[in-house]
Order: C-alpha cells, then sequence, then structure tokens
C-alpha cells in the first residue's frame, strides 16, 4: 500500500522512452492484487520550499526535507465483499514533518485500514470520515483500461490544523507498458489540482496543481515507483503563501533490483519544471 504519489525532472524522460515497450494490446485490470501476510516496506522522500509574502514582500522562506520509510501488511483479504484490511506503520522518519500531512502515522504508532482494491477508505483507525486518511491513496480506475483511456477520481477532506475544507479532482491516464523487473508495468500520468470546497470568502484562495508519473506491477498488484510534484499559493487577504513541493517513493522490500540501480530518489522542488523523471533502464 503506498500513498497516492507521483513523479518529476527532465533529463531520463527521451532514454526511457526509447526503450522497447511492453505489447500489451488488450485492456487490463489496474487493481491491487492483495494476500493475506504480504508485507511490503517503501521509501519516502519528500522536498519542500515555502514562502510568505505580505503585501508583496517576502518575509519568510523555509525549506523542508522529510524522509521516512513505511511498513505495510495485509491482515485479511474478502473478495466476496472487496475488503482488505492492511496495517501500516512507519519504521523510521528524519526531518520534522507532520506525517499526517500524507496520510501515515508517526513512528511508534500504527493504523489500520480497511480498503477496496481500488484503494477507497471504507474505514481508518478512529479517524473521521471528513480526514485525508479517507483520501484514496492511489488513483485506479473502476474497469478495465488500454493505452490511452483516462479515469478520473474525486476526493474531499478537512486540513487536520487549520480545519480549511479541501476538494481534489485527479485525472490518470493509461501512457504505455514497460518491463520492469522480468513482468510488465503500466505507466500511469497523473494531473489534478486541489481547491477550497464550499468557502466563499473572497479573502481566501487557493490555487494548487499536482502532476506526475507511477509505476504499477501488474503481478504484484501495486505501485513500485511514484513521484509528484505540487505547486500551491495560498492567499488570506494580504499575505501569500507559495508552496512548491515533490514527494517520491519507491519500494524497498521486496527489493526490485532493476529499479535501485535507475531511482534518483530526491527531487528538487525549485528546479524540477516537468513530471518526466522515469527510470531509464526499466
Amino acid at each position: 500500500m503506498v500513498l497516492f504519489s507521483v513523479l518529476i525532472s527532465s533529463c531520463q524522460s527521451n532514454a526511457f522512452r526509447s526503450l522497447p515497450a511492453v505489447d500489451i494490446t488488450k485492456p487490463v485490470k489496474i487493481a491491487l492484487l492483495p494476500e493475506i501476510g504480504r508485507e511490503e516496506r517503501t521509501q519516502f522522500h519528500s522536498r519542500a520550499v515555502n514562502r510568505i509574502y505580505k503585501d508583496g514582500r517576502l518575509l519568510k522562506k523555509v525549506e523542508d526535507v522529510l524522509d521516512f520509510e513505511v511498513e505495510s501488511e495485509v491482515i485479511s483479504v474478502d473478495p466476496m465483499a472487496d475488503k482488505i484490511e492492511v496495517r501500516i506503520e512507519t519504521m523510521n522518519k528524519s526531518g520534522s514533518g507532520d506525517l499526517q500531512e500524507f496520510a501515515f502515522p508517526e513512528p511508534g504508532q500504527e493504523l489500520k485500514l480497511v480498503i477496496n482494491s481500488r484503494t477507497e477508505v471504507l474505514k481508518a483507525g478512529d479517524y473521521p470520515k471528513d480526514s485525508i486518511f479517507y483520501v484514496p491513496a492511489l488513483p485506479l480506475p473502476k474497469n478495465k483500461v488500454e493505452i490511452g483511456d483516462s479515469w478520473t477520481m474525486d476526493a474531499a477532506w478537512v486540513t487536520s490544523t487549520q480545519k480549511f475544507p479541501l476538494k481534489m479532482g485527479v485525472v490518470g491516464i493509461l501512457k504505455e507498458f514497460r518491463k520492469c523487473e522480468g513482468t510488465q508495468c503500466a505507466l500511469i500520468e497523473i494531473s489534478g489540482d486541489v481547491q477550497l470546497n464550499g468557502i466563499k470568502d473572497p479573502q481566501l484562495k487557493l490555487k494548487s496543481e499536482l502532476r506526475g508519473h507511477m509505476l504499477f506491477s501488474l503481478s504484484r498488484g501495486t505501485v513500485i515507483w511514484s513521484h509528484i510534484r505540487s505547486d500551491q499559493v495560498f492567499h488570506i487577504g494580504n499575505v501569500r503563501n507559495e508552496l512548491n513541493s515533490c514527494l517520491s517513493s519507491y519500494i524497498k522490500k521486496p527489493k526490485v533490483s532493476e529499479l535501485m540501480k535507475q531511482v534518483s530518489p530526491f527531487c528538487g522542488p525549485e528546479t524540477d519544471l516537468l513530471m518526466e523523471s522515469i527510470p531509464s533502464q526499466l
């Protein structure tokens, strides 16, 4: 189980696209394939630059670095009801960021989720249903898809600190299939935005866009690599907050050796302009 996360940069895209693609001509199902007792460990790297302006003058600039490793374990599977119970635990963390912003528990805490095969959350511990923990972890299609097909995912939640109601709209596009670790992976392009939900106050304005890619293993039924770029401008009266961030993830257990040779885990929220940082040798 991996948080909805996607990719950045520009220098590796041409090399990736020059590699032979896997020829899959029939529609495929992109969904979780859970097995009881199955464990995965995923490494996350987050980088963010936050600027605060007042009356057009820069007051503060803060750069945040956060690295954390998350373990997930499938506890139970009910295929008839399409219910999957998953235990989530953060194994280690470097940095002072709040992991709740990523819908993960802090180290020493444990979260039990009940989800379906499309990662829609049916129950998230004791968290309320309007929290970020109920936002689907991945934007997966309802039906079988083929190259060029697109689908949408919508979600709404209330932030834990400022209590702002937000809504998100995401579009996924199946771009192509590539060989990864001797099997097939679907390369999915993702774009979307986040808006204030139902707030009419003219003093509050939000513009937030996200875009990226993820590699989804069809045989494992999981994301093995992803990376997201997010650019946000938030106005409260004459105060403007600009936040540029990126989040990358890759599977560490079970290890994908081909991926580990190529992955560039760190991103630069100020310098990465295109969501094209795809491992060149997959």
